[in-house]
């Protein structure tokens, strides 16, 4: 019975321990997303249990097409407001951005709601940092996809192209109306001065 209780008392806070590490630590991972199609869920470590303080993981984005850019998108992060954010990195290795915690990222995210990142190279790192403490949050999930910037060009060209093409025929609208509006208008004012013509004419053959 001794023995039962010692090897509980002993095991039991190795196991939470273990737990509570897992919870608390992230491994650097690296992602490579092979066709258009694929796309991978990253998040904080537990989620959506609460995440730890001083957490600081790193997720590298490759392609196994060199032309490829990528898309983040979480729809409703949970962190705490000017402590912990999401960073993404374009431009700079694993290495540096460890090492130099003043290495400006392109775009960054805090405290809650939506987050959404369209890279402009074929690699991204996105970097999860929360400073000390113990928050009540439960951190993010995001979606990182393929996507293709000349598809979307495309399609923001398109719009300004039908935009301007509205805009034209209203105006060539507009102008067209006008012009019958005036036509119309003169020729009511054209029809009393005919008639008082006519009236002329036949008074002075009357009197003849």
């Amino acid at each position: 019975m001794f023995l039962k209780i010692y090897h509980s008392a002993f095991i039991l806070p190795i196991l939470f321990t273990s737990i509570s590490s897992q919870k608390c630590e992230c491994d650097d991972k690296r992602i490579v997303l092979f066709r258009s199609t694929d796309n991978r869920l990253i998040f904080t470590p537990e989620y959506p249990r609460y995440y730890c303080g001083n957490l600081d993981c790193l997720w590298i984005i490759e392609s196994f097409k060199n032309f490829s850019q990528f898309h983040f998108f979480a729809s409703n992060i949970d962190l705490r407001e000017g402590k912990d954010f999401l960073y993404f990195y374009e431009g700079h290795k694993k290495k540096d951005i460890k090492k130099n915690d003043d290495l400006p990222p392109t775009h960054s995210c805090t405290g809650k709601g939506q987050c959404q990142y369209y890279s402009s190279s074929e690699k991204l790192i996105i970097r999860f940092k929360s400073a000390p403490g113990y928050p009540s949050h439960y951190g993010f999930q995001g979606r990182i996809s393929i996507y293709q910037p000349g598809f979307i060009n495309m399609i923001r060209e398109s719009i300004v192209f039908i935009g301007a093409t509205i805009l034209v025929i209203l105006m060539f609208a507009i102008i067209i109306l006008t012009i019958l509006f005036v036509t119309r208008k003169n020729s009511e004012t054209n029809k009393p001065n005919s008639k008082k013509s006519l009236l002329s004419e036949d008074v002075k053959n009357n009197d003849n």
